[in-house]
């Protein structure tokens, strides 16, 4: 009976501690929030998102989505051993876009229960100038006289 009893404790044991599953590869994000202030002329701002995968086992990246047509996300390679780094070059193309813009782009890893990465990249864009019909009109949030209401 006491060898039972002690059969029964250890698989116990083993079932709760089996059904820990501790996080054994994850990515920690430098700079997951950046922010831009582009010159009047230009364009396009690109954003370089570093992160370390910083647990013991290594990570695919399987998805990263944006969210926005505009915005475009490069990734170099997809998995990612215990301790090492890489990069996604996101890249915004704000031509037309006035004012403060927010854009958003997801990772999606392999790591189990793990909700996707949240990346963000906001641009505050300044008043630009443009040529319409021979005048010159400053771009803002009110809507344009050819634009239909």
């Amino acid at each position: 009976m006491a060898r039972l009893n002690t059969t029964i404790k250890g698989g116990i044991l083993f079932f709760f501690l089996g059904s820990l599953t501790p996080v054994s590869a994850q990515l920690q994000w430098n700079q997951p929030k950046q922010t831009f202030t582009p010159q009047l002329g230009e364009k396009v701002v690109t954003a370089k998102y570093r992160f370390t995968n910083t647990g013991l086992s290594p990570v695919t990246i399987i998805d990263v989505y944006t969210s926005c047509g505009c915005t475009s996300a490069t990734l170099a390679k997809k998995t990612y051993a215990p301790g090492e780094s890489g990069e996604i070059e996101v890249t915004f193309k704000f031509a037309g876009y006035t004012e403060h813009q927010q854009k958003w782009i997801y990772v999606t890893t392999n790591v189990a229960g793990t909700e996707p990465a949240l990346l963000t990249v906001s641009v505050d864009i300044p008043p630009s100038v443009n040529r319409i019909s021979g005048r010159i009109q400053a771009n803002s949030s009110s809507p344009s006289p050819f634009s239909p209401r």
